[in-house]
């Protein structure tokens, strides 16, 4: 709520506000750590925070996790989306789909407008979350949040690469290099 408080002063003297949304006491990521960054993002959030900081941080900001990166990246994704809110009006409202479906197939689901709604990121399936049944789970290994997020952290490691930076990238950098290094010799 203090982080949430800290946006409206901010914003009341036009200043950008950024907060530790995606923070947490936790020194591990486990339930603790869950539901206090979803706790600490979503206050600020909709409060209207600039931006939220904290990504990957674990016990008050002294250490990091590389696999908590990839769960707070679904956490700002879901609260991304309840910023986003949604629209009512006749075609969010679908009555006359709705009204053709039960008068058809009785599925809605397989409309085109239902399709369109749902791919267009009205539902936001999380990238960790067990979305199969117990059995499914059980004969896939039982593979929890934790440790999807420790693979796709080491994939992320292991397969990406750093596109180089383009020609006026590189002048730059080395301007504000030379820049730097001139006010360094003036004082």
């Amino acid at each position: 709520m203090a982080s949430a408080a800290t946006v409206q002063i901010g914003h009341r003297y036009g200043l950008p506000v950024n907060v530790y949304g995606l923070s947490t006491n936790s020194h591990t990521l486990e339930i603790q750590s869950g539901y206090e960054r979803a706790l600490n993002s979503i206050l600020p959030a909709l409060a209207g925070a600039d931006e939220l900081s904290g990504i990957g941080e674990m016990a008050a900001g002294v250490t990091g996790s590389l696999a908590q990166m990839v769960v707070d990246n679904d956490i700002a994704a879901s609260v991304r989306r309840i910023i986003k809110g949604f629209e009512v009006n006749d075609d969010s409202l679908a009555v006359d789909v709705i009204l053709n479906a039960m008068e058809g197939e009785h599925n809605y689901l397989a409309q085109r407008h239902t399709i369109d709604y749902l791919r267009g990121g009205e539902l936001l399936y999380n990238t960790l979350g067990v979305r199969h049944s117990f059995e499914e789970w059980e004969k896939s290994g039982r593979v929890g949040l934790a440790e999807k997020a420790q693979a796709k952290a080491e994939l992320i490691l292991a397969e990406h690469i750093v596109p180089p930076l383009d020609e006026n990238q590189n002048r730059e950098l080395e301007k504000i290099i030379q820049n730097a290094g001139d006010d360094l010799v003036k004082r």
